[in-house]
């Protein structure tokens, strides 16, 4: 192969030479490889993370898609309205949890005809990253008074992917509170009956 010893004829340089970086490619390869075990491995265990927060919250958390399609439902969500994840997880809308009869009266003209997930998605930009006090229909069309925190989901470029909401039930709360205002009316009627 040597025509003279110790030294390579330019074809035989070219060759090596082509053979080297196909074994750079190749390694440069496995590493992208590894890399992206490791990427992925790394996403896994975030993605757990906070799986395992949001399970654990103490608080109902529901996630949609801009369409409203429900994506996320832990299992205080589940507690509160009865519902099982996989009945409503990647199929029912956030419509479904929602009087809409109050939320249409809540916005008065600015409601949209006939479709109830364009008057929710407005009626929502209304109250993001506020609270709000609304009334959940649950299982069964139980009402379940809730008070609800309201932030768009955005990607690394800013665009709003879907919606977390994070309900908080407030029914005996406000049992409380009309039981409290019904008597403080009760005893003011009865002192003016006493005048």
């Amino acid at each position: 192969i040597d025509h003279k010893p110790g030294a390579l004829e330019p074809d035989q340089r070219a060759s090596l030479e082509a053979l080297g970086r196909q074994v750079m490619r190749v390694f440069e390869l496995r590493r992208t490889v590894v890399d992206q075990d490791k990427l992925q491995r790394e996403l896994l265990n975030r993605s757990r993370r906070y799986e395992a927060i949001i399970d654990s919250a103490g608080v109902a958390v529901i996630a949609t898609d801009t369409d409203l399609r429900i994506r996320t439902f832990n299992p205080q969500a589940e507690t509160l309205l009865g519902y099982q994840a996989g009945e409503l997880v990647g199929s029912a809308s956030a419509v479904t949890l929602h009087d809409m009869d109050e939320i249409t009266a809540s916005l008065g003209g600015e409601a949209v005809a006939g479709d109830d997930e364009a008057t929710l998605i407005r009626w929502m930009g209304r109250h993001m990253w506020r609270h709000v006090d609304c009334t959940y229909v649950g299982a069964g069309g139980r009402r379940i008074a809730v008070t609800l925190s309201l932030s768009p989901l955005l990607d690394s470029d800013g665009e709003c992917t879907g919606y977390i909401v994070v309900a908080k039930d407030t029914s005996e709360q406000r049992a409380r509170e009309m039981a409290d205002a019904r008597r403080q009316y009760m005893e003011r009627s009865a002192q003016l009956c006493h005048c």
